[in-house]
């Protein structure tokens, strides 16, 4: 919950104070899906970096049947286009 305005019940004309939760946190869903064979490959990581793209792409590689090859679309984030990957 991300607001300043927090609402309680009470009786009419009175102000009970009331805290509001103003924390914040983040979560990057990576996915790929193969409809014609039902498979898929998720995670979900606290960060979107480098680390983060290659642990996922060890994922795919663990869903990918040998002999088959995957395609990703990407934009150019660094993350997307690094040597390191």
């Amino acid at each position: 919950q991300k607001t300043k305005l927090t609402r309680r019940w009470a009786k009419r004309g009175t102000r009970p104070r009331a805290t509001a939760d103003l924390r914040t946190r983040s979560a990057w869903i990576f996915g790929a899906i193969c409809p014609a064979q039902g498979k898929g490959a998720a995670l979900v990581l606290p960060v979107c970096n480098i680390h983060a793209m290659n642990f996922y792409l060890k994922e795919i590689a663990q869903v990918v049947a040998p002999q088959s090859h995957a395609v990703l679309i990407l934009d150019q984030a660094a993350w997307h286009t690094s040597l390191k990957l």
